[in-house]
């Protein structure tokens, strides 16, 4: 059960852009099988307990690559079923994980920013986190969903909390002893170093959010700085729009029109939907430009070839 649980991780880690959605769903197929036959048989209970957070675990993470495949129904059944199978698990960072995953859900896929922030703040007070990888990415969704409620001092103490388990694994070492490394794509690919970055990457959203555009503009560079060249590419993808749209905002077309084009490109190797959305909205912010040449080329990009 073990091995099993790391060989879905190791399919997790490479969902920001290692591997295409629709081949990591092809290499998930088997696991998610095997987990469905596993929950239909008889187990003792501690073997009960691996193959119930195997199974959470693996109907999670197809969910989210059917939510980027656009297959709706799929999505839904394995969030529900996740949620179902959780119940049985006991508290502690998977339990944190996992509520913090569902406040991501509540937002991207449902528009409940209430029920987000709720489960957010649940996963934040929930036994204290022997996994600081847990620990930082909870909190920085917690910012998240502080930022959308307008509660932007709230926001800012989550990211320096978050900031808090950064420095505990710089001392601790990127993967050792830590029993969640596995569920975290900055633990193959950049180790510590991309976890600052991460954080700044949802601090710089919270600052977007609130239009304090030096600020989102000092934390997006600050990502794109410390990212890895490979193995992160959905995470450059939507730092470069929302970069794109701090230059917007100051009108500043050029740059911020090859900004959008560049997270296109990457968002198309990965098939995220969540980066392309990125790019669409900054998009809406360019309607008073739509006739620029500049706006003109990345709606090429978008839409294909224009006929004028």
């Amino acid at each position: 059960m073990e091995w099993l649980s790391l060989a879905v991780g190791d399919l997790i880690q490479q969902s920001e852009g290692a591997l295409p959605y629709h081949r990591l769903a092809a290499s998930l197929a088997p696991f998610h099988l095997l987990a469905r036959r596993l929950l239909d048989s008889n187990q003792r209970d501690d073997v009960r307990g691996a193959v119930l957070g195997l199974a959470v675990e693996t109907f999670h993470f197809s969910g989210r690559l059917a939510f980027n495949l656009n297959d709706h129904g799929a999505a839904g059944w394995n969030v529900i079923e996740a949620d179902r199978l959780h119940a049985g698990l006991p508290d502690g960072s998977f339990n944190r994980w996992w509520l913090a995953s569902r406040a991501r859900i509540a937002r991207f896929r449902k528009q409940d920013f209430e029920s987000a922030l709720t489960l957010a703040q649940r996963a934040c007070r929930s036994i204290p986190s022997e996994s600081y990888y847990v620990g930082f990415w909870v909190h920085c969704v917690q910012a998240q969903m502080f930022s959308h409620s307008g509660n932007e001092a709230a926001a800012r103490r989550s990211i320096e909390i978050a900031r808090h388990f950064a420095d505990r694994l710089k001392t601790a070492g990127p993967v050792d002893g830590d029993p969640y490394a596995f569920l975290f794509p900055e633990a193959r690919f950049g180790g510590v170093g991309a976890v600052p970055a991460r954080i700044s990457a949802y601090e710089g959203t919270c600052c977007l959010r609130a239009n304090r555009l030096d600020d989102a503009e000092r934390a997006f560079k600050d990502v794109l700085a410390k990212l890895p060249a490979s193995g992160l590419q959905g995470q450059h993808a939507f730092v470069l729009a929302d970069l794109a749209t701090v230059d917007i905002r100051r009108g500043e077309l050029e740059g911020a029109c090859g900004m959008l084009i560049q997270a296109l490109d990457l968002a198309e190797q990965t098939g995220a939907r969540i980066p392309l959305g990125r790019v669409q909205r900054a998009r809406r912010e360019l309607a008073p430009w739509a006739d620029s040449r500049a706006v003109l080329e990345l709606d090429e990009k978008l839409l294909g070839p224009i006929d004028v």
